[in-house]
């Protein structure tokens, strides 16, 4: 099975708490699709410089759980434009966990673009858009939320990505400790708020949520972990 071939030992009890709310026929044809996806990541990163050298057996730890914490502090309906998608991470993750949500990726790499487009073709996802685009010129209507992942500073992607925004858009950025610093340099009319992605209880003390929201609206409070 595709599960097998795409998650490792112990790997798929470990998301199956982030598909508890699925039932279980659901939930085991979500994780068989990020099973998939892992494998053709894998297969596909050499070629295409998708991911490190040292990555391939800690996807799910580095890269999948991160991305399914901030699908559960998204609105259930909410679309999602994600900026530099990369190998997929948030958004085709957050895709593949949320089908019915529209999900837009916006790659500029064209190596990155025609991998995310194939996966998403492979795994049927309806639901996602891969646009091979400078998020500066690219153009939709306006995203409820907005993720990026090592794209670079909260004040450059605001700027970037705010014609594909409306008043009640919320950013949610993907960062390391050292994010925090970025709450300093963001222009007037703009707040935020940052904390730990993950639970405590995950082990993983790296991963931090810069929410940026404009000054009107308040910060959502998402759902639990």
């Amino acid at each position: 099975m595709a599960r097998q071939e795409g998650l490792g030992p112990g790997e798929d009890a470990l998301l199956r708490r982030w598909f508890a709310d699925l039932p279980e026929d659901e939930s085991a044809a979500r994780r068989d699709a990020l099973a998939c996806y892992l494998d053709l990541l894998r297969r596909w990163s050499g070629a295409y410089g998708l991911v490190g050298p040292n990555e391939s057996g800690r996807l799910v730890v580095r890269h999948v759980l991160p991305s399914l914490a901030l699908a559960a502090r998204l609105g259930p309906r909410a679309s999602l434009l994600d900026v530099g998608s990369g190998a997929g991470f948030p958004g085709l993750v957050i895709a593949i966990r949320d089908p019915a949500r529209r999900v837009v990726l916006v790659e500029r790499n064209g190596k990155k673009a025609r991998f995310l487009d194939h996966a998403g073709r492979r795994l049927k996802l309806v639901n996602l858009r891969v646009a091979h685009d400078d998020v500066r010129r690219f153009r939709d209507e306006p995203f409820d939320a907005v993720t990026a992942r090592a794209w670079g500073p909260a004040e450059e992607l605001l700027a970037a990505s705010g014609h594909l925004a409306h008043e009640a858009t919320v950013w949610y950025l993907l960062k390391g400790r050292a994010g925090r610093a970025e709450i300093a340099t963001l222009p007037l009319g703009w707040r935020a708020d940052f904390g730990p992605l993950l639970p405590s209880a995950s082990g993983r003390t790296e991963d931090f949520l810069l929410t940026v929201v404009r000054s009107g609206p308040p910060l959502p409070a998402g759902r639990p972990a």
